[in-house]
């Protein structure tokens, strides 16, 4: 039977943050399998490309976005399917459960992952110390040496204004991040948090021994300009500090306090239109199995740095760089934030907290009741200042 006059299939049109493929995805042919819109920054994805996309209707028709978790409530909480109840659901058996347990709502998935990632590291230059501290009081006797002995100002840095950054602090000091079964809904706890604004209040303010209100750049600049020894990072820096400090740099977990920090962590996930045409779900399946093919799933490893979320991922497509099953491992052992208000509520207000001065300018106990208390009501006002 002769196929020359066969139309071609219908294409889905595939919208992203230029961050989640950067340009690799040309090297795998996803544009011949659907029209891919690449949104430059998040701003330009949130309030611009996205909404006016969909206010088209016959967008809506073919729509599907790539992200992570938050966006299925991101715009209208109204605009996708619960992938389990797709055509397509069958493809959540070739990832692992982990992965998609993280994008549960109301019991139900909500997106298909696709890659795994964006959880806290700890990253050491060897040509600053020989320590790779599992404990934070071994990081702090460290921290502290390097500075009398070494005139580091700071040799510990981390992005404080960026609150989650204390998540894998939170968890080792009893916290449960939403990740314990019989009680989903429980974050952060009130004696955990405390313990952690006390760390923070001795470390920023009576020690001056770590900056206050850092953005992400200061720290990375500090980092790779070899005045500090330790960054707590993401592995979203792994590229850029493996280019600078080659082999002098290290990759560890986040050090402990009273029990074994765990990372937070997310999955990019494909989120289908709940107007998708039924002619377009062939087309969201080609693009579906291509991006959870071994070949693509290493590519998003070796080239990006994400970890691969298919079960039958083989160990000879699996990173050998040694920093890099370092940063797997870290992931494999995170909590992955799963999609609620409440979550989102609470990186509020505990970036308020670390706002300069407020945790010197109040009672620490008090100011940690009442930060349980904002926690517990996500429409209550956040500040503390």
């Amino acid at each position: 039977m002769s196929t020359e006059n066969t139309p071609p299939l219908e294409r889905i049109m595939l919208l992203t943050l230029h961050s989640t493929f950067e340009e690799t995805y040309k090297n795998w042919g996803l544009e011949n399998l659907a029209d891919v819109r690449v949104s430059p920054t998040m701003h330009d994805l949130y309030l611009e490309d996205f909404p006016s996309l969909w206010a088209k209707d016959d967008v809506k028709q073919k729509m599907a976005v790539i992200g992570p978790n938050d966006y299925f409530t991101k715009w209208q909480s109204n605009e996708f399917s619960y992938f389990e109840d797709t055509p397509l659901s069958y493809l959540l058996d070739k990832v692992r459960p982990s992965c998609y347990e993280g994008a549960k709502i109301d019991g139900k998935v909500c997106g298909l992952p696709l890659c795994g990632g964006n959880h806290q590291l700890m990253f050491i230059n060897r040509s600053l110390t020989d320590c790779i501290p599992a404990t934070f009081d071994e990081l702090l006797t460290e921290t502290w040496r390097l500075r009398n002995g070494n005139h580091l100002l700071y040799p510990l840095v981390y992005p404080t204004n960026a609150s989650y950054f204390a998540l894998p602090l939170l968890y080792s000091t009893g916290s449960p991040l939403w990740s314990d079964p019989d009680n989903p809904h429980v974050g952060i706890t009130r004696d955990s948090l405390y313990e952690v604004l006390k760390l923070h209040k001795e470390l920023m303010y009576d020690h001056m021994l770590l900056p206050i209100k850092w953005e992400q750049y200061h720290s990375v600049f500090e980092f790779q300009t070899r005045r500090a020894a330790f960054c707590f990072g993401g592995d979203w820096d792994i590229r850029s500090h493996m280019e600078v400090l080659g082999e002098d740099l290290i990759i560890a977990p986040i050090p402990s306090i009273a029990r074994r920090s765990r990372s937070s962590a997310s999955c990019n996930y494909l989120f289908l239109s709940n107007k998708l045409n039924t002619d377009l779900y062939a087309s969201a399946e080609q693009v579906a199995n291509k991006l959870l093919s071994p070949e693509v799933q290493g590519d998003w490893a070796k080239t990006l740095f994400r970890n691969p979320v298919i079960k039958d991922f083989g160990e000879s497509l699996a990173p050998q760089e040694p920093n890099l099953k370092a940063s797997k491992s870290v992931y494999d052992n995170a909590v992955i934030l799963p999609p609620n208000e409440h979550v989102s509520h609470a990186f509020h207000v505990m970036a308020d907290l670390f706002e300069p001065g407020v945790m010197v300018k109040h009672n620490l106990q008090q100011l940690t009741d009442l930060a349980i208390e904002k926690m517990l009501d996500i429409h209550s006002n956040i500040s503390f200042r």
